[in-house]
């Protein structure tokens, strides 16, 4: 594999390699992929006319740090929300 490069946003740079996971991995995907189902469940029973979409990504963040997960969209490239609202 080759060396990573850093972007000038401390971001790495893509070289276009295809990363080969093994089961270690493919484990932790599916973990993320089931806590995931889980907050979009306990969402159905959130989600009403007059919440606003900063309650539901609080639930949201709170549902994933109570499950020892962090969103994948908090603070990505900036982004300071749990959800894509």
């Amino acid at each position: 594999m080759s060396e990573v490069q850093i972007d000038t946003q401390d971001r790495p740079v893509r070289d276009g390699s295809i990363r080969i996971h093994g089961p270690e991995g493919f484990e932790g995907m599916r973990a993320a992929g089931q806590v995931s189902a889980k907050a979009l469940d306990m969402l159905t029973e959130f989600v009403a006319p007059g919440v606003t979409t900063q309650q539901i990504d609080d639930r949201v963040r709170e549902f994933f740090f109570d499950h020892g997960a962090v969103p994948a969209t908090l603070f990505y490239r900036g982004y300071t929300k749990s959800s894509c609202t």
